[in-house]
């Protein structure tokens, strides 16, 4: 593991992510301070102060200096400053001595520190820890800029070399890094996760997380009676889940049904299960689909994403979809994502049958059902019509859409999600009256 640690592209690759922080904002926004934590002895802040000399004049060098801070459980405290860039070496227990170690060096705020964490071994929240502390406290001391993790993982032996598949069952697995640190309110940037290997077994996970104002963990048996607040608040009465059929996603298959909590209260949830071919959806129907589950099924079928009204300007339905989008990539056995959606706009155009309407866009080129819309902007394919999925959903005559993932191949658009996130409206691409079931 440690020789792949070393490798020269990987090396590149951190430094590389690093560097986009920087080129990702004006200069007086950018970062002061890199700070790398972990267990990791190479010349990483060298190669990123070269790269920031590139990419920094002189003279921006000067009005904005930059703080590179290297982490250590022992050695003294030492300081070197060339030119506007300044090294440092920190010896700290915890997150609050790092804050006074700081802060001692002009870092005052939490948003001017970018974080670098390289762990080569431990378990799958060691990369949120350091070599010290608790990973909750470090996690607290994130600012805006985030924390890129380089994590050394495990993988199945099953697996050739090459494989982004890990482990969901192995402590050291990448899907565990995600949800450990999702657990703690830190989620990937679009485009910043990404899981090597170097031989059967061994790999690692390189992701930049970033904080948000809410977490997502496994939802509970104890949920129900808020999951049922949410399904009665999302679905119309005749399309809504039993408690039991609720009940029963948890038990079969705890680890796809997620939990997203803000301040201590469930406000969102999205449900999934797995299945062996899309071919069987035809002859399912949204009550009956859970008999196609199969715990090691390659297909992730999504069910439902619901997201309480009071909460949907914050767009969380599109968070809470993109982040299950990242975790299926990195889950074992998992090739592709698919879900059997319902249209929000048919109803004004029977006139067309269903499958024109489905391909029916305007004349920008977008597809003009918004849900449809809504999954296209996070790279799915627009399949075919289902006749008869919801017999019970008379706007839409029974049909449901199957809509599908290539997680290898698909680009989210970042334009429409930038100005959907960016703005201080309610998205027409919105999952918020739970599209998926």
């Amino acid at each position: 593991m440690k020789d792949m640690i070393f490798n020269a592209e990987l090396h590149n690759m951190l430094v590389e992510m690093a560097l986009r922080v920087f080129r990702a904002a004006p200069v007086s926004q950018q970062p002061r301070c890199v700070v790398h934590i972990g267990g990791w002895d190479g010349d990483l802040l060298q190669q990123l102060d070269e790269g920031l000399r590139d990419l920094r004049s002189p003279e921006e060098l000067q009005k904005f200096p930059i703080t590179l801070v290297k982490l250590a459980e022992s050695g003294s405290h030492n300081q070197g400053a060339d030119e506007g860039i300044h090294h440092v070496t920190i010896r700290a227990s915890g997150p609050d001595e790092v804050q006074v170690e700081l802060k001692a060096l002009g870092i005052t705020s939490s948003d001017q520190i970018l974080w670098v964490s390289t762990c080569l071994e431990g378990n799958s929240e060691q990369a949120l820890s350091s070599t010290c502390g608790d990973p909750l406290q470090w996690a607290k001391v994130i600012g805006k800029h985030g924390i890129i993790v380089a994590q050394a993982i495990s993988l199945p032996a099953q697996h050739a070399l090459g494989t982004q598949l890990a482990d969901i069952d192995s402590t050291l697995g990448a899907d565990p890094v995600l949800m450990a640190a999702a657990a703690l309110g830190l989620f990937p940037r679009a485009k910043n996760v990404k899981t090597l290997t170097e031989a059967p077994g061994t790999g690692l996970l390189l992701a930049h997380f970033e904080r948000r104002d809410y977490l997502v963990r496994l939802a509970k048996e104890e949920d129900l009676p808020i999951l049922m607040t949410l399904e009665q608040r999302c679905w119309a009465v005749a399309l809504q889940a039993s408690v039991d059929e609720i009940q029963q996603r948890i038990h079969r298959y705890p680890a796809g049904q997620l939990a997203l909590e803000m301040d201590g209260a469930v406000c969102g949830v999205i449900y999934s299960q797995r299945i062996h071919a899309l071919e069987g959806l035809n002859r399912m129907t949204s009550d009956s689909v859970w008999q196609l589950h199969a715990g090691d099924a390659g297909i992730l079928q999504l069910l439902a994403v619901n997201i309480l009204p009071e909460y949907q300007q914050m767009n969380l339905g599109d968070q809470l979809l993109e982040f299950t989008l990242q975790r299926a990539t990195v889950m074992t056995g998992v090739e592709s994502v698919a879900a059997v959606t319902l249209c929000k706009r048919y109803s004004q155009q029977r006139q067309h049958s269903m499958d024109e309407y489905i391909r029916w866009r305007t004349q920008h080129g977008k597809l003009h059902d918004p849900i449809l819309r809504f999954h296209e902007l996070h790279g799915a394919t627009i399949q075919h019509p289902i006749a008869n999925y919801r017999p019970a959903d008379k706007e839409n005559e029974g049909y449901g859409v199957l809509v599908t993932y290539d997680l290898q191949q698909r680009q989210r658009d970042e334009v429409v999600a930038a100005e959907i996130n960016g703005g201080n409206r309610t998205p027409e691409q919105s999952l918020q009256l739970g599209d998926l079931e």
